[in-house]
């Protein structure tokens, strides 16, 4: 009795990553869904392997000993982590194709430490050579916090996180330990998200609003939203 053709179907959720440079083009496909496994599946499309001749341009995902055009992942609540390698001899550029981010969640990608939050109008540019890069999709924030300041204490800068769990003007204000203010910081209108890396945390560089250097002590910090705000306390040593 013939086998009955294996049906394909296709992940729950697709994003569509595209890279270029001059007439070098590649797209990768990060995917989750409830029925995909860690290793090699259904869902999966693996890359052969690599020949013998240098190639000046190329781009794929990481996963185990395989090489993929697409990756699918298990859906999970927590973070997802895909690998990616690029290899270029100029720099390549990076943005979302197809930008279906499930709700509740934030696709962000990790290039030495520098975390950049993908959205369907962020061009990512990366540098030449050869880099691994990590894409994560992180689930966003259920509540909004101001968190504590680092270093602390520190001289003469610092890096304040928080997170966001809607879309909220944002305005940090710096006092004095006799409630002085200091200095304002007006970070406008922020997405939803974590804001805690050096990269997007809120930084300060010890200046007061005329530009001078503040004395050491204690100095407050304050966040204000539109139905948040909160208060934590720092120390400036020299």
């Amino acid at each position: 009795m013939p086998t009955a053709p294996q049906i394909l179907t296709e992940p729950e959720t697709i994003l569509a990553l595209s890279l270029s440079a001059g007439e070098w083009n590649q797209s990768l496909e990060l995917g989750i869904d409830r029925s995909a496994s860690t290793s090699l599946d259904q869902f999966d499309r693996a890359l052969p392997p690599v020949g013998p001749a240098n190639v000046d341009y190329q781009a794929h995902l990481v996963g185990d000993e395989f090489r993929f055009s697409r990756d699918v992942r298990p859906i999970s609540e927590k973070e997802v982590n895909w690998r990616m390698r690029v290899s270029s001899i100029q720099p390549v550029r990076l943005k979302v194709d197809s930008h279906q981010i499930p709700k509740g969640k934030e696709l962000v990608i990790v290039d030495s430490l520098v975390e950049t939050v993908l959205t369907a109008n962020t061009e990512v540019e990366l540098s030449s050579g050869n880099r691994e890069l990590t894409v994560s999709l992180r689930p966003l924030p259920k509540s909004t916090q101001l968190l504590q300041n680092y270093p602390n204490p520190f001289n003469p800068e610092t890096w304040i996180p928080y997170q966001l769990h809607q879309e909220s003007l944002v305005q940090l204000s710096i006092y004095s330990s006799d409630g002085e203010m200091v200095r304002e910081i007006d970070l406008g209108l922020k997405p939803a998200g974590n804001y805690q890396t050096a990269a997007r945390a809120i930084y300060w560089d010890g200046n007061n609003e005329s530009g001078e250097q503040v004395s050491s002590g204690i100095y407050f910090y304050q966040i204000k939203t539109a139905d948040y705000q909160q208060i934590r306390k720092m120390v400036i040593l020299k």
